[in-house]
């Protein structure tokens, strides 16, 4: 039993694998790997750096001549928003003088809450009063538009001031 068979549609490699062009693509692609890894490491070092300075990258158009035309992008956004952030705060946590001809002033938010969990919402004039009337006829519909915080803190330290004085 020790034929051989021979089958011409059956064949074999006749060498092995050349292992030459096999390791230059091991090699190339753990070079490219440890390269992108390397430099991975090099920006984030650099970006933190960068966040910990402090100061904003300028923008592209912070060194402009000309203004661009109009809508315009902001140069610091994240300056802006802080600076907007700081000036609400200020505002909604601050007495201030809002009309002193008519002696209307804005208190704290906190307070406000304060006095709207003792007292109630504030009492608003009806559709027909004399004050909607008169807004409405001088075209000053921005009068009933106001933010109901503002108002209601407003209306309050009024209807305060009112108590006092009488």
């Amino acid at each position: 039993m020790s034929e051989r068979l021979d089958n011409p549609r059956v064949s074999h490699e006749s060498s092995d694998v050349r292992i030459r062009p096999l390791l230059w693509t091991a090699g190339t692609l753990f070079l490219t790997i440890a390269l992108t890894l390397v430099a991975m490491f090099l920006l984030e070092g650099w970006f933190i750096r960068l966040e910990q300075s402090g100061d904003p990258p300028p923008s592209v158009f912070a060194g402009a001549r000309t203004p661009p035309p109009e809508p315009r992008l902001q140069v610091y956004p994240e300056a802006d928003y802080k600076k907007m952030r700081a000036e609400h705060e200020q505002r909604i946590r601050t007495y201030a003088w809002k009309d002193r001809a008519h002696q209307r002033i804005s208190i704290p938010i906190e307070r406000a809450m304060e006095l709207v969990a003792e007292k109630g919402p504030p009492k608003w004039p009806d559709a027909g009063s004399e004050q909607h009337t008169h807004a409405h006829a001088h075209g000053n519909t921005k009068a009933h538009s106001h933010d109901n915080g503002h108002k209601a803190r407003e209306t309050h330290a009024h209807e305060q001031k009112q108590e006092h004085t009488h």
